[in-house]
C-alpha cells in the first residue's frame, strides 16, 4: 500500500466508533475548552506542528495526522467567540492539546453518519457523493486553493480601478497592502526562526514572543499600516463572533485575522490568513457601499477578463487573442458573447469567465443552494461556451458586429 493511501476498511471502523460520539457533544467541548485565554498556547503549538517548517518537511506530512487551514481557522473562530478573560481555568497544555486534534477529527468523521460501507463490496459512489454533507466535507476539507504570495501579489491588480475609492473610502493607498503583509510576515518570521536560540524562556513566553507583535512592529511609523491594522484587527476583550456556531458559518477571523489580545499586543497566528483576507475582505467592503456596487462589479469583471488575457497571451499570442465577441443574429438581434477566445492555426478555444463564489448557505451544506451556485458559475458557463461553438461552426449564419476582416477570414478556417 502506498504511502497515506487510506484504507476503507481501518476509515470504516473508525466511523463505527466515532458516531458514539455526537457532533453537538463535540462541539459543546470544543466551545468548552476554547473559553480559556490559555487555549491562545495550545493553538501557537498547533501553528508549529503543522503551518511551520522548511517546505519539503510541509510537503511530506501525512495530512490526515495534521489540521488543515479551515479546521485550524475554526478553532480560532470558536475561540473568539467564547474567550473570557475572567475566567482563571488554566488548561493544561498536555491533555488539552492532543484532545483537540481526537475532538477535530471526530467532527470530521460526524459526516459520514448517513454512509452505509459495506467492506464486502463495491460503494455506489456516485450516490454518496451527490449527498450535501459529503460536498460541505469535500469543500471544508479541501485544500486552500492559493498560496499567500499569490494573494498578495494579485491584489494590487484585482483592485487597480478601486483605487479611488479605497482612499476616499478606508483611508489607505491599495499599493501599501502588499508592504503591509510582508512586514508583517518577515517579522514573524525572523522571530520563529530565531526561537531555538531563546532557550531561556518557557514555552508560553516563547509563543507569546514568536506570534504576537507589538503595534510599533506592525505600523512602523507608516500612516497606511496603522489604517490597514484598525480595519483588520479584532479585540478580543469585546464581543465578538457570536453567531458562529458550526462549520460553514461566517467566521470574523477570515475578515479580521490580526487578533488584539491586550493593549499593544497583536496574536497573528496565520499569515496566509491576511493574505486571503486582504484579497477577498475589499470586495466585501464594496458591496457594502450600494452607491458603489455597480462600478465595483464592473471592475471586478473587466479585470477578471484583463487577468486571463495577460495569462494566455504568452502561449498563444497577442495577436490571437480576441476579447469581448458580441455574436448577433441579426443587426439588433444578439445571441451570445465570448468573453475571451483564443485562435491558434485551426483550433479555437473559447473562455466564459466568471467570478461566482459559493455562497454561505452552500458552504452549510445546502443541497438547493450548492446547485444554484454550482449553475451560476459553472452550468451557465459552459452552455454559454456550448451555443457559441455551435455559432463559430456556423458562422455564416451570424453577424460579429465589432469585429475586424481579420478575425472574420479566420472562421472558415477553425
Amino acid at each position: 500500500m502506498r504511502k497515506n493511501q487510506p484504507n476503507l476498511l481501518l476509515e470504516y471502523n473508525k466511523l463505527v466508533i466515532f458516531k458514539e460520539m455526537k457532533k453537538a457533544n463535540i462541539l459543546n467541548r470544543l466551545n468548552e475548552i476554547t473559553k480559556s485565554y490559555s487555549f491562545f498556547f495550545v493553538l501557537a503549538t498547533i501553528v508549529i506542528r503543522d503551518f511551520s517548517g522548511p517546505i519539503d518537511t510541509l510537503f511530506s506530512k501525512n495530512n490526515k495526522d495534521h489540521l488543515n487551514h479551515n479546521e485550524f481557522s475554526f478553532l480560532i473562530g470558536l475561540w473568539i467567540k467564547n474567550i473570557d478573560f475572567n475566567n482563571k481555568n488554566e488548561l493544561k497544555e498536555e491533555e488539552i492539546f492532543p484532545e483537540t486534534y481526537d475532538l477535530m477529527e471526530k467532527l470530521h468523521y460526524t459526516f459520514f453518519n448517513d454512509f452505509k460501507f459495506n467492506p464486502e463490496s463495491i460503494p455506489d459512489f456516485k450516490e454518496h457523493f451527490s449527498k450535501a454533507r459529503i460536498l460541505q466535507e469535500t469543500m471544508f476539507y479541501a485544500g486552500t486553493g492559493a498560496y499567500d504570495k499569490q494573494y498578495k501579489e494579485l491584489v494590487t491588480e484585482k483592485y487597480k480601478y478601486d483605487v479611488e475609492w479605497l482612499q476616499n473610502e478606508k483611508g489607505f493607498n491599495l499599493n501599501s497592502l502588499p508592504q503591509f503583509y510582508d512586514n508583517i510576515k518577515n517579522v514573524l518570521q525572523e522571530k520563529l526562526n530565531n526561537r531555538r536560540f531563546k532557550k531561556n524562556l518557557s514555552h508560553r513566553e516563547m509563543a507569546i514572543q514568536v506570534f504576537c507583535l507589538n503595534k510599533e512592529e506592525i505600523v512602523k511609523q507608516n500612516k497606511d499600516f496603522e489604517i490597514i491594522l484598525n480595519h483588520f484587527q479584532i479585540d478580543l476583550t469585546e464581543a465578538n463572533n457570536k453567531q458562529f456556531n458550526d462549520l460553514g458559518d461566517f467566521n470574523l477571523f477570515s475578515e479580521k485575522p490580526i487578533l488584539k489580545i491586550k493593549d499593544n499586543l497583536y496574536f497573528i497566528p496565520s499569515t496566509f490568513a491576511l493574505s486571503e483576507s486582504m484579497y477577498e475582505s475589499l470586495y466585501y467592503w464594496m458591496l457594502a457601499d450600494k452607491k458603489y456596487l455597480d462600478t465595483a462589479l464592473k471592475n471586478r469583471g473587466n479585470v477578471a477578463e484583463e487577468i486571463t488575457k495577460n495569462i494566455l497571451e504568452p502561449v498563444f499570442g497577442s495577436k490571437n487573442i480576441y476579447q469581448n465577441i458580441i455574436i448577433n443574429r441579426t443587426k439588433n438581434e444578439q445571441v451570445t458573447d465570448i468573453d475571451m477566445l483564443a485562435i491558434l492555426n485551426d483550433t479555437a478555444i473559447i473562455f466564459q469567465i466568471k467570478s461566482k463564489k459559493l455562497t454561505s448557505l452552500s458552504k452549510k451544506g445546502n443541497m438547493d443552494s450548492i446547485k444554484n451556485d454550482f449553475k451560476k458559475a459553472i452550468q451557465d458557463a459552459y452552455d454559454q461556451a456550448i451555443l457559441s461553438r455551435k455559432c463559430l461552426e456556423n458562422f455564416q449564419n451570424y453577424k460579429f458586429p465589432f469585429q475586424d476582416d481579420d478575425f472574420k477570414n479566420r472562421l472558415p478556417k477553425i
